[in-house]
């Protein structure tokens, strides 16, 4: 990742609140914010991505090691990252001697690959050593530190840094060529990645000073006092210049700025001068870089459309959202006269009822504005209000609620009603119709821990807010849509498919009709946790974006991603605001930023906060947000902040290039897709080449299902936020690792790839899925980047129709993959004979027992050490392994079981692989059953909604009627046995009551005399038995991911709440209201 270094004017102290226009003179004004704003830390270029965690700021961690207590506890200490590194600033260009390097006490060896990097500017960095990999000391008394002889050569800065650890020491001395007694770090300025809580520095050793805080003499009401030091004038008069080049290289005609400049510089130079005398100096320099930067031909601006509203009153990326968290506020506001005074003018004052506006979007034509409004008259009950569409008149002269309204059929995905219907975050596509988020899909994350937050996911309408179709159907939240400059959407995807529930909420893009959805930056990058905000940058292919943490609303630290630089990891990013960290991952940081607007390459509008970020369970101030202008050289221009509420949003208010309409690829007259697979061996998952040619034999397609309730029911004995998962069916794979095939389109699809067991080798961990008609074209399986299409082959699947899937070795059900009904009947087929009726062989029995997570599933799990695909939820190395699929990592490849079903004693153990397992005959399609149980993630049930048939129980007195038959028919022997070694209540038709005494021809198992046929009367009549044996819940869901709403699919209230909200809308005359309102 790579940082804008330049001269950073930022603020550190919380800012007071200054009015924007009246009070004070304006300039008067932007001096007292200037002084405030001066930074009492002095920090040098920013040279890497700046965070912090546990400890303290990082400048103050990194201070510890040129304190000169070489002994007296670690000095600095980052956290564990990639490529961690320290930073120290010597003041001025030195030739060096040589420099000392003193180890902490304690984990030395993380130090054994350090490398020393020098740079004259902070930018241009040159590595002059890398340690040859043998442990150095120092950080006792008695040890050797590490000498490093670097003589001559020239530097200012110096950087250390490591890969893929922690990088920490105890002191670091610099010393000048030709005076090796005097250490020039000594006291010196210093930096560093991230900060722990581990270092003697981070805990009691604060920063050197460089301002002046003068406090007042006791009961005398003086203001407190900061004065601008010589160093940071002359840091501010470098950006100026810098400033004045690039605003007449962008064409603004030439100013006096240049003469005004040099005569500011001739007064450093002089030096001698007053605490007054400085701070007069540093507003000249500021008022004139200020009003060059005003003059750049594109800052030709007359207004700024921003949002005036207070943050929501819950902080966190999913429940920001919600009507029921949101505070009113002033809402859409223009901005003139921005330059100087600004003037402020909600205008749409009078035209809405009391509320609050969220995320505004400027039509191509600047003429019109469309957003999410949600209403506080409709009612006083906070848990039914709601954020719905609007449109508006720039010049405020009309308003229309477009969703939510009586011509709304509310309707959500397969019916259900699970959640309050809410849209959010519209923006306008080039048709002019507009995409947007919604609760329509009516489900929810998984890991909210029953908390009211429904996931949104895409949906589009038409301009007039009709014909509402859902675009995405993920499994969890969706944020913030934006059209990239080639007409495709761009938006945040949080997605946890058996990977950390918390570290990808990255981008996505699909075309504006649903198709290609395509990772476009992130979804295999760990920091930052988040990337939301996405825009485009006028005239280039990169996006400006927020990247922030998990758990709070919008807003982080701004970046620059250009995704010609890769699709992943820090290569791509450039922090536009590198003063501020990764949130979350790198603790709380202020200030802190949100909403980039893109004027240019270089400019741009930010809503830029000065208080530590409120994390969730903090309620966020309903002010102390402002607007800024921020630019790629490091400066940061204020423009307007109300002392009383926020300021989000800020959009220049002028007409843009609309992008290509690209033509729709949806088809007709089909509800399939079509996916073509060019090569199946192509993929960046396997590095270490473990998959050889000739491997791939199938893939296996799975269908991922959701949460549809705010509260989880039971679905995994070992994976706590588990997703259902169903496999749609299998396809055979060419030599050439092509496939053509058909899959179901709005469904969230996950391939396997599959060898000639049926086991996976390679699993998606993430999803995709199909528009109605879509045909979709892959190069490889997570092909590395920029691979490029192979040619066709003339005989290719490409040239003949797309295969169908091979159904499932296991019963076809609507329901997903289940222990119970999957498993259990290939258990009890071939395999309590040993393990449960005739003893427990190895000490096992896997007759079924009523649990919802059975003893005997747990014991497969666990005596198969079986690996699941998300093993734990927490932070540590082994974690991030978890995240990325690697061959035969997970799953059936893992699981010591499924090897001995396959005869493979190598990966097995000798308390499997015995005498009898090697003489087991179990058919093909049972043992395909476990292994695809096994490789959906070993799952117990296959939903997460209420009322599920795994709950099942047995009637007693029902049983002893079935037993007694079975004691005529088929002898006291069986009679006897376990109830559940005779029914299996979820899979009726399995029971081994049923399937062991049907012959083979008929479908049975062929393993004791009993029927001749599925027509046999004892057949039929021990089917009867079998059914009145099992107490079924009421409304029992036999539906599986579509149950009516009494079988699940709705919550009393949210249905109740849904009919009261129909009556209104249908009361209010169309849903006028006051929205519907005109001038015209």
């Amino acid at each position: 990742m790579k940082p804008i270094a330049t001269l950073i004017l930022t603020a550190a102290l919380a800012a007071p609140a200054l009015l924007c226009a009246g009070g004070k003179p304006w300039r008067r004004q932007l001096e007292e914010r200037w002084l405030v704003e001066l930074d009492p830390l002095h920090k040098p270029k920013l040279i890497g991505a700046v965070s912090q965690r546990k400890g303290g700021p990082p400048w103050v961690d990194a201070s510890g090691a040129v304190n000169g207590d070489r002994f007296d506890g670690i000095g600095f200490h980052t956290q564990e990252e990639q490529r961690p590194w320290w930073v120290v600033d010597l003041g001025k260009i030195y030739e060096l001697g040589h420099i000392v390097l003193f180890n902490r006490e304690g984990a030395e060896s993380r130090g054994r690959a350090i490398e020393i990097l020098l740079s004259t500017d902070a930018t241009n960095w040159a590595e002059v050593y890398t340690h040859d990999g043998k442990t150095f000391h120092g950080g006792v008394e008695g040890t050797q530190p590490l000498t490093v002889d670097l003589p001559g050569r020239e530097t200012r800065y110096v950087r250390l840094q490591v890969r893929d650890t922690f990088l920490h020491l105890n002191e670091v001395e610099v010393f000048a060529r030709g005076a090796p007694a005097a250490n020039i770090a000594l006291g010196k300025p210093a930096t560093q990645s991230s900060s722990g809580s581990w270092s003697k520095a981070c805990l009691d050793k604060p920063a050197k000073l460089e301002i002046a805080i003068v406090k007042p003499p006791p009961r005398k009401k003086v203001a407190m006092r900061v004065f601008a030091s010589m160093g940071q004038i002359s840091d501010m008069l470098e950006l100026t210049a810098q400033t004045i080049a690039y605003v007449e290289t962008a064409g603004a005609s030439r100013s006096k700025a240049t003469t005004e400049l040099q005569r500011l510089r001739t007064k450093v130079e002089k030096g001698n001068l007053s605490d007054e005398q400085r701070n007069a100096l540093y507003f000249q320099g500021r008022h004139l870089r200020r009003e060059t930067l005003f003059r750049h031909p594109d800052l030709n601006i007359e207004r700024i459309l921003i949002n005036q509203a207070p943050a929501p009153a819950y902080s966190h990326n999913g429940d920001q959202h919600l009507g029921r968290h949101s505070r009113p506020g002033p809402g859409l506001t223009l901005l003139s006269n921005w330059k100087t005074t600004p003037i402020a003018t909600p205008f749409l004052a009078g035209r809405l009822p009391k509320g609050v506006a969220r995320n505004p979007d400027l039509h191509y034509d600047a003429e019109k504005v469309v957003f999410a409004y949600c209403d506080h008259e409709r009612t006083d009950d906070a848990n039914q209000r709601r954020y719905f569409l609007y449109e508006a008149a720039l010049n405020g002269s009309w308003v229309h609620q477009l969703t939510g309204t009586a011509r709304d059929p509310l309707e959500t995905r397969h019916n259900r009603c699970t959640a309050l219907i809410e849209d959010n975050d519209p923006c306008y596509l080039p048709d002019d119709h507009i995409a947007f988020i919604s609760t329509r899909s009516q489900s929810y994350g998984r890991c909210h821990g029953g908390r009211y937050n429904p996931a949104w996911v895409l949906h589009r309408c038409a301009p007039d807010g009709g014909r509402i179709r859902q675009l995405s159907f993920g499994n969890e939240n969706e944020y913030e849509p934006a059209v990239l400059n080639d007409g495709r959407i761009v938006f945040t995807r949080w997605e946890y498919t058996n990977r950390h529930e918390m570290l990808f909420h990255m981008l996505w893009w699909c075309r504006p009709d649903g198709t290609e959805i395509s990772n476009f930056y992130g979804n295999d990058t760990l920091h930052p946790m988040m990337v939301v905000e996405a825009s485009a940058i006028p005239g280039t292919h990169k996006i400006v974006a927020t990247a922030q943490g998990h758990h709070s609303y919008n807003t982080g630290t701004s970046v620059i991603i250009d995704t010609n630089l890769g699709d992943n990891g820090e290569a791509p990013v450039t922090k536009l605001t590198p003063e501020t960290p990764y949130s979350e991952t790198a603790g709380w940081p202020r200030p802190h930023f949100s909403h980039p607007h893109a004027i240019n390459a270089e400019l741009f509008l930010v809503s830029r906060a000065n208080h530590p970020i409120h994390s969730q369970g903090r309620v966020p101030p309903e002010n102390g947000r402002a607007i800024y202008l921020v630019d790629t050289l490091g400066g940061r221009e204020f423009i307007y902040e109300n002392p009383d509420v926020a300021a989000f949003s800020p959009i220049a208010v002028r007409k843009r290039l609309r992008p290509p309409v690209l033509p729709n690829r949806l088809g007709t007259g089909t509800s399939d897709g079509t996916v073509f697979l060019q090569n199946a061996y192509l993929t960046r998952n396997d590095p270490e080449g473990k998959i050889k040619p000739g491997m791939i034999r199938a893939i296996r397609v799975n269908a991922l299902g959701v949460q549809p309730r705010r509260r989880r029911t039971a679905i995994s004995a070992t994976v706590g936020v588990e997703l259902p998962k169903r496999t749609i069916g299998t396809v055979p794979v060419n030599a050439d690792g092509s496939a053509f095939f058909r899959v179901p389109s709005r469904t969230a699809i996950q391939l396997q790839t599959l060898d000639a067991n049926g086991m996976a080798l390679l699993t998606q961990k993430s999803f995709f899925y199909l528009q109605p008609g879509e045909n979709r074209s892959c190069v490889g399986c997570h092909e590395p980047v920029g691979t490029a299409p192979l040619p066709p082959s003339p005989a290719g699947p490409a040239r003949q129709a797309p295969a169908k899937l091979t159904p499932p070795a296991g019963p076809a059900a609507p329901w997903g993959m289940t222990f119970k009904r999957n498993v259990q009947p290939v258990l009890d087929r071939y395999c309590i004979g040993c393990h449960g009726l005739k003893g427990k062989a190895a000490d096992i029995s896997l007759i079924a027992d009523p649990s919802i997570y059975p003893r005997n599933m747990r014991e497969l799990i666990a005596r198969g050490q079986h690996w699941v695909g998300l093993k734990k939820l927490m932070w540590d190395k082994e974690e991030e392994q978890y995240n990325v699929s690697r061959p035969m990592r997970f799953y059936a490849h893992s699981s010591k079981v499924a090897h001995m079903l396959v005869g493979n004693a190598e990966k097995s153990s000798p308390e499997l692989v015995g005498i009898h397992h090697d003489q087991l005959k179990m058919d093909g399609r049972s043992r395909l059953r476990i292994i695809e149980w096994l490789d959906l993630n070993a799952q117990a049930c296959g939903d997460l909604f209420p009322n599920k048939v795994e709950e099942r129980r047995i009637n007693g007195n029902a049983m002893k009627v079935l037993r007694a038959y079975i004691l005529g028919l088929l002898g006291e022997a069986v009679a006897e046995q376990p109830e559940l070694a005779l029914v299996n209540p979820a899979s009726p038709t399995e029971s081994r009551v049923l399937m062991a005494p049907l012959p083979t021809t008929a479908g049975g198992w062929g393993q004791m005399r009993g029927y001749a046929s599925r027509d046999d009367p004892a057949f039929i009549k021990m089917t009867g038995l079998v059914n009145a044996c099992i107490s079924r819940r009421p409304n029992e869901n036999t539906r599986g991911w579509e149950p009516t709403r009494e079988m699940g699919g709705g919550d009393d209230w949210f249905v109740e709440s849904r009919r009261k909200f129909r009556e209104e809308l249908a009361a209010q005359n169309d849903g006028t209201r006051s929205a519907e309102t005109s001038d015209e």
